[in-house]
């Protein structure tokens, strides 16, 4: 985070994150956080060259306070559930949201790792904006590590990459004067009751369009009736495979869920992970997901426990050219990872075939379908039915693009960046993106389904490996 932006006009508002209302799919993640195991905020771990000066770091959240509108509202929900949740204009007091933590002599990236675990496990103030920063310094080398933690309700993996390049320099020279800043506690508060009528009154506005849509698609079933039922069919088989049980099958050692989180980071070449997914007949994502199912069949080799293939979920981005920053934007997707399968090219080529099937299922966005009504659930209902369709998932893996320049935080440059995804149910999440020539894969689990993590974590490094090298003697 920094008050320094060389691109754009430092006093220009960002055109992130300007919605006015949560969408169905985003009121779904907010209200399941009432079931804490379901918390699904995301945590960013940024590794700085040093650690920056505290008071210029402090004025940047200033700075991005006034910039990025998101960073000073709350949700404000509709109690009557007839209209989506709202973002209002709140008071920001960034002692609430930014902290310090310096670590004993001697400390080393392990031990702020611990921090950022922590952090992990924090929920937010629900009257709040859901974000906080947290920098962890006193490292022995020098180096420290910037914690960002946002809500999934405000963005998902893209829109957050989004959100830093927004908010991070390029230069490590200051471009903004603390005189400069608007003290973000004095934020004006907008009517929020008046919205949130507002944002109902426009459900209950939008209901003849949808009718008059249905009208329009039953008009088109009478002039193609040969077209139309076969694409019905087609949806409707997309449907029962969507809504059916996830395929593979669970694993027994990954089957207990808790409220306990660990996390880790693990990085590979870009170009050496790009040229096995290409060696192996795939692509840069059909290698990393072999490898990490490469990882798993190690773990659970180490554990004594036989697995086949397990189930493994994954998001597909719906973000079209054009739409605006931030938000939500992607479908669930479901696998069976192949875990037992040893040969690599057969790893790939399972995987690349059930990738390409996901993405291409009709009702690929059931959820975002069904969201307008699950989301209006009450509260017990709708946490026990995603309690039920997330705990059926081992694992969740995700994949986008990272930063692609410099980047610096109050003067300190980033070297590197991870993502740590949320855990809302699942045993373990899987993030990589790339940060210009490396994968940086970071990993959080549930610890009381994975019982060792640091064997997890040199399983994973090993199959990564594993398929670099049989990419390499391929």
């Amino acid at each position: 985070m920094t008050q320094e932006q060389s691109s754009v006009d430092e006093n220009e508002a960002a055109d992130w994150g300007t919605s006015d209302e949560l969408t169905a799919f985003e009121t779904m993640m907010w209200r399941a956080d009432a079931d804490p195991a379901l918390r699904s905020a995301g945590l960013i771990v940024e590794v700085l060259d040093h650690a920056p000066d505290w008071d210029r770091l402090v004025t940047g959240h200033r700075w991005v306070v006034r910039r990025v509108r998101r960073m000073r509202q709350r949700v404000l929900e509709d109690r009557s559930r007839i209209g989506q949740p709202a973002w209002v204009d709140a008071e920001v007091d960034l002692n609430a949201h930014l902290r310090r933590v310096t670590l004993p002599p001697g400390s080393t990236f392990d031990d702020a790792m611990v921090v950022a675990a922590e952090v992990h496990m924090e929920g937010f103030e629900r009257d709040r904006p859901q974000w906080k920063g947290v920098l962890v310094d006193g490292l022995a080398d020098g180096r420290a590590l910037y914690l960002f933690k946002l809500h999934h309700a405000m963005s998902d993996g893209t829109a957050l990459i989004q959100l830093l390049h927004l908010i991070h320099s390029t230069t490590a020279e200051p471009t903004v004067s603390a005189s400069d800043q608007a003290d973000p506690s004095r934020a004006a508060v907008a009517s929020a009751q008046a919205l949130v009528v507002r944002n109902a009154a426009r459900q209950v506005g939008r209901a003849p369009g949808l009718v008059a849509r249905g009208g329009r698609i039953a008009g088109g079933v009478l002039r193609r009736p040969r077209r139309s039922a076969l694409s019905t069919v087609r949806y409707v088989q997309s449907l029962g495979r969507m809504a059916g049980a996830s395929p593979g099958t669970p694993s027994p050692a990954l089957s207990e869920r808790g409220l306990g989180r660990d996390v880790f980071a693990i990085d590979v070449a870009m170009a050496d992970l790009r040229a096995a997914g290409k060696a192996l007949g795939g692509s840069l994502n059909d290698a990393y997901l072999a490898a990490l199912g490469a990882g798993l069949r190690r773990y659970h080799e180490a554990l004594g426990v036989e697995v086949d293939e397990i189930p493994l979920g994954m998001p597909i981005s719906l973000r079209k050219a054009g739409d605006e920053g931030g938000g939500n934007r992607f479908a669930a997707a479901r696998v069976a990872l192949p875990v037992a399968e040893r040969d690599a090219t057969a790893r790939v080529a399972r995987v690349r075939a059930q990738v390409l099937a996901a993405r291409d299922e009709p009702a690929l966005d059931l959820a975002g379908a069904a969201a307008p009504l699950l989301s209006r659930l009450p509260t017990g209902v709708l946490t026990r039915t995603t309690s039920t369709m997330t705990s059926a998932l081992d694992v969740q893996a995700s994949n986008f693009r990272g930063l692609t320049r410099a980047a610096y935080v109050a003067g300190a440059e980033v070297l590197e960046v991870y993502v740590m995804g949320p855990v809302p149910g699942c045993a373990i999440m899987a993030t990589l993106i790339s940060n210009r020539d490396r994968c940086s894969i970071g990993v959080a689990v549930d610890t009381a389904a994975v019982t060792d993590v640091p064997l997890l974590r040199r399983s994973i490094g090993e199959g990564l490996a594993e398929v670099v090298a049989a990419g390499a003697a391929g």
